[in-house]
């Protein structure tokens, strides 16, 4: 049973003065997600992928504030919402730090997969000239006065900055329509027959972090995958070819399984 931990808000503020557009408001949030399954992965909070999400818990009108609660799908050991919380927050500010040309002793540099979702998560505040995101937190409880708040605010001159930053630290994007070796496949969505010819889906982060059509060379290429015990918790070292419709990758051709990761 889903455990929701109130605690563990985290207040995703934008206080906007135009029309936000939905489409990047949902990706805004849903790269946000994104980053913080990742965050609890690194960290140590969680051994594998996937058990602890973040959800929406409320959205109030006026400016566009969504009060997100994280919350996992089985109980874990080492897990404390409000740790994850608090340090994804700091987390993710030392990585906007780091495109602000802020860098601090120590800092690591970004991995591109939070290259992307800085992108998308500040796109709707880099679109309005007026707007800012102010990201919320409450801090671990063990504080001496109680626990603390964590607050980060970003104007738009600072979320085009991140962007622009972030864009040229990615650097060009991989042709498409060709052939790539030593691309890193995992799987969205995969039919158990290997024979069948529809609904496989995977992702190529280094070309998109969104789920592609996947077509198989042959059923034994195929059969690779789906051979392996729990394919969705692995990671598929494999040639493709990559073919494009209107300049975005449409569908990832597999032609040869070259190795096996796990994460």
């Amino acid at each position: 049973m889903s455990d929701f931990v109130d605690e563990a808000i985290i207040r995703f503020e934008l206080n906007n003065t135009k029309p936000v557009d939905l489409l990047d408001l949902t990706q805004s949030l849903s790269a946000f997600a994104e980053a913080y399954l990742d965050h609890a992965v690194s960290a140590g909070f969680e051994p594998e992928r996937g058990n602890v999400r973040l959800a929406v818990k409320a959205i109030t009108t006026g400016s566009i504030i969504a009060d997100l609660a994280s919350y996992s799908e089985q109980a874990s050991i080492i897990l404390k919402h409000v740790d994850v919380a608090a340090g994804f927050l700091t987390h993710f500010n030392e990585i906007a730090q780091f495109f602000l040309g802020k860098r601090s002793g120590g800092v690591v540099e970004p991995a591109r997969r939070e290259a992307e979702n800085v992108m998308k998560v500040f796109e709707p505040v880099a679109k309005d000239g007026g707007s800012n995101l102010i990201l919320q937190t409450n801090g671990p409880l063990f504080q001496v006065n109680g626990p603390m708040t964590i607050n980060f605010n970003f104007n738009s001159q600072e979320a085009n900055a991140i962007q622009n930053a972030a864009r040229r630290f990615l650097g060009p994007r991989p042709p498409l329509n060709q052939i790539e070796q030593d691309l890193l496949l995992t799987l969205h969505q995969v039919r158990g027959d290997a024979a069948s010819k529809v609904g496989d889906r995977g992702i190529i982060e280094s070309v998109s972090l969104n789920p592609v059509k996947l077509l198989f060379a042959s059923e034994e290429v195929k059969k690779a995958i789906l051979d392996e015990p729990y394919p969705f918790r692995k990671v598929f070292l494999v040639d493709a070819e990559i073919r494009a419709a209107e300049g975005k990758p449409a569908l990832y051709r597999i032609l040869t399984v070259k190795d096996v990761i796990k994460p």
